[in-house]
């Protein structure tokens, strides 16, 4: 019962898809594929099993599973005059229990809903399955043999002419069996018969008409459309109680007749003749034949059929091309079946996750708040039906000679004998496989799992094995990732209109890949939604307007939909959790966007809390958009390195690729004596007074008073720390910058760095970083660190 259940469920999701997926390509499918793409149903109702996959329809439709009849109680009725009070005692009654679930099509976790069904009202349901099918049998049984008696009564065809005309029409039709029976008479042209067919044709053609309709019968034959009927009438005997099968069984006759007569006109093209041809055959009565096809099935269809030769248009390659790759696209995902094991990402500490079936977590309702314990040595355990401990997850900081497989037993249960160990690796990760003698318990499987960049961790997943097997254990060990960061993903477009429409395209694809990413069910999302997008006053943004305007910044509110509310624990951002744990609300978030001289939009990302906190907005966002200059190619500037700072081609040519480049105004080279230097002169004049901040406490005259804005400061510490990364001998770098502060008063600047001071910042030799490519992206990467803390320390 619970097969015919599912494969029934199935059936008609599929039978669903396909009659939409038809109406969607009505005139871009040719007639043949409007045929094959049954061949979809007819397999998914034929094999009760097919190879399972994630991207199956069966995913994302119900399904019933684990049947069992157990004993239930009830009351049992008795007679008063009983010597025996039997009306005091239950009686047992037996109920097929069993689940009703449905997978989520975003978390993949199906969603159980336990059922139980008295045992007679299923053998009843079934007792009336069976007899539907036995009567719907019998009433093809007696059909059969009604047309198998009238066709023995009807005559062969000996005339000669109409023999002529059959034998060219076989050649025609490319028919090689010379065992088909040819009979004279009957209603309509028919085709009978699977393994002997006869071919029955009524009297009264003229020679052209006959070789249209023998061509059509023929065409039936080549193609053994006789024992697709009788396959699609032996599927209704099994699924008559389905209405959708009934429709989807009238469809494919339709289609099939269909099929026939494109492949006729491409014979003869004789388009306008076999119309009138179909029309002279047409019957009244719309019979169902099992085992049999004719050449039509009552007036409508005829003028359905009629209508279509008039109409039909060859479709485009190009068109019929898509429109076939979606029916491919369908049949491969309407022809697997559902995954047998649902998993779920539950992190395993130090920013690791293993997908873990869900039937071990089951126990703990929450699925362990997503994670293992915190603290060292935390475990995450798996708990079967039963409420039974069989295994878990932990994870540990030892000595790094402990990590060697050899040395693994330190980390053993203690009393415990070791029966085999196996040592498995790839790229990243080794793995220990030890089986171990437990002496009473059950043996247990351990894997340990020694990440390439964890020179101190060890991560430990094992079982029992009575429970689980070493390979189901290896196929979770295998799992084992670093948690993801989707929030590093850097989108592109191409330049809209304007900067709402690019910012709404780009915030698009930015969510999307984030709901989508595989991730701990204790950060994982599975929907999102803007709730409001406005562009942040052009007055804030004066200095990115002045140093960058190709950014765009948008304030935003948006809402996350969590994947998993009771599990869900991402402690970063600034958010509320909303009603029962479901959302996770953002509030007036800064976006920032870019546009590079291409014309392409990227969207760099959210400001951070902390950052805007600490600099505040303005800067935090010219912070973001300074580290991100896509202008700074780590390795073209590493190409311009020299070991002389009287090299002034060279010199000259690092300055001019620096930010503010454009402002230069001369370079001065201090070679006379050591330690050497450099002099770089900026000219912001033309900015008038936004180049500096004055402090309100001090009088505008007093120089002292004037500090540089924040942004030229970050952009002064990175240029000066490339050029003491790329010019082996120089000490110092000292930039002087000429602007005007408020009112018009003219002011100079001097900012200065020397190299002591800054491999004390970096905690490494600026030149160091330039050994390698890798290195040099690291020390960009490090620079706005640096002068964060640097800042931070200062201030």
């Amino acid at each position: 019962m619970e097969l015919l259940l599912n494969m029934t469920i199935g059936g008609t999701a599929v039978a669903c898809v396909i009659l939409v997926l038809k109406l969607l390509l009505k005139k871009r499918l040719t007639p043949k594929w409007q045929v094959y793409i049954w061949l979809i149903l007819a397999v998914r109702l034929l094999i009760p099993g097919l190879p399972e996959s994630d991207y199956s329809l069966m995913n994302a439709i119900p399904s019933a599973h684990n049947f069992t009849v157990a004993e239930g109680t009830g009351v049992r009725m008795v007679s008063e005059s009983s010597t025996e009070k039997e009306s005091d005692r239950s009686a047992a009654v037996r109920k097929v229990e069993g689940n009703f679930s449905v997978k989520s099509p975003l978390t993949g976790i199906k969603h159980d809903r336990e059922f139980a069904i008295q045992e007679q009202k299923i053998s009843v349901l079934f007792l009336l399955w069976l007899t539907g099918a036995i009567v719907l049998f019998a009433y093809f049984t007696v059909i059969y043999f009604s047309v198998k008696r009238k066709a023995k009564r009807l005559p062969r065809c000996k005339d000669a002419g109409i023999l002529q005309i059959y034998s060219e029409c076989r050649r025609d039709a490319g028919v090689k069996s010379d065992c088909i029976d040819l009979r004279i008479g009957g209603n309509t042209p028919m085709t009978f018969g699977v393994f002997r067919p006869v071919l029955m044709i009524p009297e009264g053609y003229t020679k052209d008409e006959l070789k249209l309709v023998l061509l059509h019968e023929l065409c039936h034959l080549k193609h053994r459309d006789a024992l697709i009927n009788f396959l699609c009438c032996t599927l209704l005997c099994v699924y008559w109680y389905n209405p959708v099968l009934w429709y989807c069984f009238f469809t494919v006759r339709k289609d099939v007749e269909v099929l026939r007569d494109e492949e006729v006109i491409q014979m003869t093209g004789e388009r306008k003749q076999y119309a009138k041809t179909l029309l002279k055959t047409a019957m009244k009565e719309n019979r169902i034949l099992i085992a049999a096809t004719a050449m039509q099935n009552g007036e409508k269809e005829v003028s359905r059929r009629i209508r279509h030769i008039a109409n039909f248009n060859r479709p485009r390659t190009f068109i019929s091309v898509l429109a076939i790759l979606a029916v491919l696209f369908v049949g491969a995902a309407c022809l697997t079946d559902a995954s047998a094991i649902d998993t779920v990402n539950v992190e395993v500490g130090e920013g690791y996750f293993l997908k873990i079936p869900q039937g071990w977590l089951d126990g703990q309702g929450d699925l362990a708040g997503g994670s293992v314990n915190d603290s060292l040595g935390g475990e995450l355990t798996f708990i079967g039906e039963d409420s039974s401990h069989f295994g878990g997850a932990s994870f540990m900081q030892v000595e790094p000679g402990d990590l060697e497989p050899k040395k693994i037993e330190l980390l053993l249960p203690s009393h415990s004998k070791v029966k085999e160990r196996n040592v498995l690796k790839d790229e990243n990760r080794t793995f220990v496989i030890v089986n171990l003698d437990m002496g009473t318990n059950p043996d247990q499987n351990h894997i340990f799992i020694l990440p390439e960049d964890k020179s101190d961790m060890v991560f430990n997943v094992w079982a029992d094995s009575t429970e689980v097997s070493e390979k189901e254990l290896l196929r979770v060990a295998e799992s084992f990732q670093e948690d993801p960061y989707p929030q590093g993903y850097q989108p592109e477009a191409p330049y809209y209109k304007n900067w709402r429409i690019t910012a709404e395209k780009l915030l698009d694809l930015y969510f999307t890949n984030y709901v989508d990413t595989d991730m701990p069910v204790s950060s994982d999302i599975s929907g999102y939604q803007i709730d409001h997008l406005q562009p942040m006053d052009e007055q804030e943004l004066s200095w990115s307007l002045v140093f960058h305007p190709n950014i765009a910044v948008f304030r935003i509110d948006y809402t996350l939909d969590t994947a998993y509310p009771d599990s869900y624990s991402f402690a970063g951002g600034d958010f509320k959790i909303g009603s029962g744990n479901k959302t996770k609300i953002y509030k007036d978030q800064l976006a920032v966007f870019r546009q590079d001289k291409s014309g392409m939009a990227r969207f760099l990302g959210f400001v951070r809390t902390q950052d805007r906190s600490e600099l505040g907005d303005v800067d935090a966002i010219l912070s973001m958009v300074n580290y991100d200059d896509p202008d700074l190619n780590p390795a073209a500037y590493r190409e311009l390195k020299t070991p002389y700072i009287g090299d002034a081609s060279k010199v000259g040519r690092i300055i001019r690729s620096l930010p503010l480049a454009q402002y230069s105004n001369g370079m001065e080279l201090h070679t006379d004596r050591e330690p050497y230097g450099l002099t770089v002169n900026y000219d912001l004049t033309g900015l008038e007074d936004i180049v500096f901040e004055s402090d309100s406490e001090r009088a505008k005259i007093d120089s002292r008073g004037w500090e540089l804005n924040p942004y030229l400061s970050a952009q002064l510490y990175k240029n000066s720390a490339i050029l003491l990364s790329l010019i082996d001998n120089c000490s110092t770098v000292e930039f002087n910058i000429y602007g005007l502060a408020e009112e018009g008063i003219p002011y100079t600047y001097s900012y200065q760095k020397d190299r002591d001071t800054l491999t004390t910042e970096l905690m490494k030799d600026p030149r160091e970083f330039t050994e390698t490519p890798l290195d040099y992206e690291n020390f960009f990467r490090q620079l706005e660190e640096s002068w964060k803390n640097t800042n931070a320390v200062n201030m």
